[in-house]
């Protein structure tokens, strides 16, 4: 007669294993680029403005290339690549993001080069320096920053909202990195100055493509709110007029913590408050119409 031995694999109900997101998920993307450029600004400023590291003449350039690259870099670690490991990837990540640096080189730099708005914004009154900041490099920046993901994946790679967020991020980094080549090379500053405005430049165009990502998502899965595109996209033009404005007044307005030479400090940190308070805002903003679109979604299904 045969024996069988018990399996507690036989009578064993199968664990329920929670559901696997399809999507790479983007906060935690946004979270190490962002933090990865503030580190590094942060840790060139005390290493060269502080301890009084001597950076070679002969590699200053290269080194001051590689931080201008290091935005895109770290786009390419914690977006690109991780989209290669999970079951739905976006499509078009890299082609965006090329892109955008095309539209930058091509269009914005030259416009914004021949009609100079920081020259004579500079001795403007305040309010006009927001508005005059807002109307040239808001406008320019965030229009043409909408036009690469409207006409390029929009709508067929929006399968999710986020999906809107991740492909702002790469048109707003790809963007912005042709910015801060355009910045070294035609500048011959010290590494910290290099590293505190790559993050300032760097924080600002993902801010502002941050709230431009929430207009698009709405803007196609809640296409009755229809002027929320053209809202968002005046919004995001406002915060380069206030950013500009508010982190040159900031670091000209004295020493920071009572400490001389401390200024440009004072503008790592109003940068690093602003981008952490959009990422809150339009977190809430994400989640809160998900939220909304499961709750419609159920009252059919009921």
């Amino acid at each position: 007669m045969t024996r069988y031995r018990s399996s507690s694999r036989l009578i064993t109900p199968p664990r329920i294993e929670d559901e696997v997101y399809p999507y790479r998920r983007v906060w935690p993307s946004i979270i190490i680029e962002v933090g990865g450029v503030f580190g590094i600004a942060t840790l060139l400023y005390v290493l060269v403005g502080f301890i009084g590291l001597s950076i070679p003449d002969a590699i200053q350039r290269p080194v001051n290339i590689l931080v201008a690259l290091a935005p895109a870099l770290l786009w390419a670690a914690a977006s690109r690549w991780r989209e290669r490991t999970v079951p739905e990837p976006r499509r078009g990540l890299l082609s965006v993001f090329i892109i955008s640096a095309l539209v930058a080189n091509a269009i914005a730099i030259p416009i914004l080069d021949a009609i100079n708005p920081t020259e004579w914004l500079s001795l403007s009154p305040l309010v006009s320096r927001i508005i005059g900041n807002a109307v040239t490099f808001g406008i320019i920046h965030e229009f043409l920053k909408y036009l690469v993901v409207r006409y390029t994946v929009w709508p067929l790679g929006f399968r999710i909202r986020l999906d809107a967020l991740a492909y702002s991020m790469a048109v707003s980094l790809g963007y912005v990195t042709m910015f801060n080549l355009n910045y070294v090379l035609n500048n011959n500053f010290a590494v910290d100055a290099v590293a505190l405005q790559v993050f300032a430049s760097t924080g600002l165009q993902v801010s502002a493509g941050m709230i431009v990502a929430y207009g698009l998502s709405e803007m196609n899965f809640n296409p009755r709110n229809f002027l929320l595109m053209p809202f968002t996209l005046i919004l995001a033009a406002f915060l380069h007029g206030v950013g500009i404005t508010m982190r040159a007044n900031f670091v000209n307005a004295g020493f920071f913590l009572g400490i001389a030479g401390t200024r440009p400090l004072f503008g790592l940190i109003i940068s690093l408050v602003i981008v952490g308070a959009i990422l809150s805002a339009i977190a809430f903003l994400f989640n809160n119409a998900d939220r909304q679109a499961r709750e419609a979604e159920a009252e059919q299904g009921a």
